[in-house]
């Protein structure tokens, strides 16, 4: 029973979060800031970061790119592109990589999120937009050495057992950036 009513809230909230539709002319501009990157390894540094966004194709295309400057490791630009499809809920977006990648992302509370796995690392990435200020955080972790639990539920007549599995993250990228044009 408690399973039923936890999907159900989960199927609720969908639909309620499709309601905000994504509108990118707050997006739009240039934006710049510090980039922190942490490791459980003991990894940590900064990069500083220029963004810009940009509409492509009106109401479906926008692209973004970020360029990435280090003393240490010199410049590197990534340009990513967001599709909205047109078949689609108004809260399903495409990021297109631009190298043959493509990511589903769902946008919720002026926040793009995406979920995805690569060589045995899941990723988590949001990109959320509030007062002229984008914050982008990603941080991940190895698949391959899990932590599982199984136990049941004490109350209710139906002794439910379930199974909790976890994965510690490993590592982060986290930058507040700021609009500055």
């Amino acid at each position: 029973m408690k399973q039923i009513l936890l999907s159900f809230f989960v199927v609720l909230s969908t639909f309620i979060g499709t309601a905000q539709d994504f509108n990118p002319n707050l997006w739009i501009g240039k934006y710049a800031g510090i980039m922190h990157l942490t490791s459980t390894t003991g990894m940590n540094d900064e990069v500083a970061v220029e963004f810009e966004f940009k509409e492509v194709t009106k109401d479906s295309v926008w692209t973004y790119r970020m360029c990435y400057k280090s003393e240490k490791y010199g410049e590197m630009i990534k340009d990513y592109r967001i599709i909205q499809p047109a078949d689609s809920l108004p809260n399903n977006f495409k990021l297109d990589e631009l190298d043959g990648i493509i990511i589903d992302m769902t946008y919720f509370n002026n926040t793009f999120f995406s979920l995805f796995e690569v060589l045995g690392t899941i990723h988590t990435c949001s990109m959320s937009l509030e007062n002229d200020v984008i914050r982008f955080e990603m941080f991940g972790g190895n698949l391959f050495n899990p932590t599982t639990i199984t136990t049941s539920i004490p109350e209710g007549d139906d002794n439910e057992t379930y199974k909790v599995t976890s994965f510690k993250p490993n590592y982060n990228q986290k930058v507040y950036l700021k609009r500055i044009q």
